[in-house]
């Protein structure tokens, strides 16, 4: 298993706790429901999406957040107003790491 540096993840250290990223994942894996709030909904997603691509376990954690960002209504939409990019690099990663 690759060493976890900040250099190639630095989102990681910088949007959430790293061990509450990896908590969430095993969390996710153990089949307990992902939560998330508004306020920090694309920094917990990225954080444990980094995870989860570390662990190789994307499949695991991306119908749930799928679902998640469903159930947030106009707070995801609004999200994604504020930040396109980002909201696009992260549908990209979830999907292409979970079809593989």
């Amino acid at each position: 298993m690759p060493a976890l540096s900040f250099g190639s993840h630095a989102g990681l250290a910088q949007d959430t706790s790293v061990a509450e990223s990896f908590e969430s994942v095993f969390a996710a894996i153990y089949g307990r429901q992902l939560e998330l709030s508004e306020e920090t909904m694309m920094s917990r997603i990225r954080g444990i999406l980094l995870a989860a691509e570390y662990l190789g376990s994307v499949h695991v954690i991306s119908r749930q957040i799928d679902s998640l960002l469903l159930e947030s209504g106009q707070e995801l939409y609004q999200s994604i107003a504020a930040d396109p990019v980002q909201w696009g690099k992260i549908g990209y990663r979830l999907r292409s790491r979970s079809e593989e």
